[in-house]
């Protein structure tokens, strides 16, 4: 007898197998994950479970990043003054989907944020602010895009 299993299996699987995963290693699944499991089709998930499990390399020039899952956001330290300047390698089988940057040490008021060079609209294109912790300033950019090809960004006061 052959047995059919939908799609949609699959990928809710895989969904429990990520939050299984952040749990294990002590971590907690993004919400947004979550929320969009319950009001989106199944297979409309996949590339955000990619997103998550399989995030792009962001490589930078002069700064060094590290994908947080937890934040669903690229952690950058060792910034200058000046910015951050680097490419996204985002593919189909690793896309970045509204990409969050976490600039330690640097607080930008104003950033102006590139694309590819193309100057992205605050508040429209992007949103950001600042944090102020206990030994820092952070700054948090937030691209309201999904990338699935490489992509240059640039990020300065």
């Amino acid at each position: 007898m052959k047995t059919h299993i939908p799609c949609s299996c699959f990928v809710w699987c895989g969904i429990v197998a990520a939050v299984a995963l952040a749990e294990v290693r002590g971590e907690t699944a993004p919400a947004d994950l979550l929320e969009k499991a319950e009001s989106q089709k199944a297979q409309d998930l996949v590339p955000l479970a990619k997103s998550w499990l399989q995030p792009a390399p962001f490589e930078l020039k002069q700064a060094q990043a590290r994908y947080e899952p937890a934040e669903r956001a690229y952690q950058i330290s060792g910034t200058d003054p000046g910015g951050v300047e680097g490419t996204l390698q985002a593919d189909p089988e690793h896309p970045a989907l509204n990409p969050a940057f976490v600039l330690n040490g640097l607080r930008l008021e104003n950033p102006a944020v590139r694309i590819d060079g193309k100057l992205l609209a605050p508040g429209k294109d992007f949103q950001h602010g600042t944090v102020r912790e206990l030994e820092q300033w952070k700054t948090v950019i937030w691209l309201d895009r999904d990338c699935t090809q490489p992509v240059k960004i640039g990020i300065t006061p």
